[in-house]
């Protein structure tokens, strides 16, 4: 196709993408903020300040915890289910 062609708003595909892409970006900030209102209602329901940690008001606490959630669902798990692995005793044996 031709980059030219592709570039123009009134081709189908163009308002295609640039409409997807607000969509995206719509749900994805509408994501972000949802939460961390919901964090500060829940910290002033408790008594509790809220996140105040990361960011300015705890703004980057959200994205902070979506890096550590796909971080650590990706790593490796042999290592540790290898070490954990083996014959577990729960009651002291009788004999």
């Amino acid at each position: 196709m031709n980059l030219e062609l592709l570039l123009r708003l009134d081709y189908p595909l163009t308002r295609l993408i640039i409409g997807l892409l607000g969509v995206y970006a719509f749900v994805g900030i509408n994501a972000l903020v949802l939460v961390w209102v919901e964090r500060k209602v829940a910290g002033h329901v408790q008594l509790r300040p809220g996140p105040l940690h990361v960011g300015p008001h705890g703004l980057l606490q959200t994205v902070l915890d979506a890096v550590k959630l796909m971080a650590s669902s990706s790593s490796p798990r042999r290592a540790a289910t290898r070490s954990c692995s083996g014959p577990r005793r729960y009651w002291p044996s009788r004999r």
